[in-house]
């Protein structure tokens, strides 16, 4: 699907160029343009990346200068000039937030000209419903959805089926009860890090999310929530987004 850079693809598209210099995964495409349609800010958003493991491993320590030549360099690909750098150098230290310069660079006429290319010809746009679906089928059932269930499940929720209730559904069937039935809050909150994130549970996470089951939140509300999480986006990638693996 072709987008320009004011569509929220086009906006996230020009984000992940502009600040971690490269072109966005499928599942962070998909999270991050989720997050605008649910009313985030652009700079928000920018924030974020500016706050990821990934900017700080390969960006992470730069001055102020250095930080807007990283821009220059990501975003415009070319070397600052020296009043440019100077200007964007000096709103930093009047108040302006390294996100809302990002965001100016990844918005500026000449970043938006170098992507027209790239937007013209296209964004991967997977099937959101059977994403869904699918990412629901590893974190409750730790395995790929057979063709059959893929299919029907996508059809449920295209046709107005809530993921919460899909999830219940899981929670109740007999090959969910057969794996993880009998399970603790806390096994049950670790259980879904391992198959949505594929690690066991930090130690916070662990507290506040049994804290959560102690305090009246559903296990299929718990379970949504992970499932729904940047993190779980982007482990479940390679399974989901990049290609199907149909069991």
């Amino acid at each position: 699907m072709s987008h320009d850079v004011r569509s929220f693809e086009g906006q996230v598209y020009a984000l992940y160029d502009a600040i971690l210099d490269r072109t966005p995964d499928a599942g962070g495409l998909e999270y991050w343009v989720g997050a605008l349609k649910n009313g985030a800010a652009l700079r928000d958003v920018a924030d974020q990346f500016l706050r990821s493991a990934e900017m700080q491993a390969k960006f992470g320590g730069l001055d102020d200068r250095g930080f807007v030549a990283h821009l220059y360099e990501t975003a415009l690909h070319r070397s600052g000039e020296a009043a440019g750098i100077d200007g964007w150098a000096g709103a930093l230290g009047h108040g302006a937030t390294r996100a809302d310069v990002a965001v100016g660079f990844a918005l500026s006429a000449e970043n938006v000209a170098s992507l027209q290319s790239a937007l013209s010809a296209g964004i991967y746009v997977d099937d959101h419903a059977a994403t869904d679906a699918a990412r629901l089928y590893y974190t409750l059932l730790d395995r790929a959805p057979d063709a059959g269930g893929l299919q029907a499940w996508t059809q449920a929720l295209k046709g107005g089926l809530s993921e919460a209730g899909m999830v219940r559904a899981f929670l109740g069937s007999g090959e969910y009860q057969a794996k993880h039935g009998g399970l603790s809050d806390a096994a049950f909150v670790d259980m879904l890090y391992e198959n949505a994130l594929g690690r066991h549970a930090e130690a916070g996470g662990l507290a506040s999310w049994t804290g959560a089951l102690g305090h009246g939140a559903s296990r299929a509300e718990v379970a949504l929530g992970i499932a729904q999480s940047e993190e779980a986006h982007h482990h479940l990638a390679s399974q989901i987004e990049q290609g199907w693996h149909l069991a």
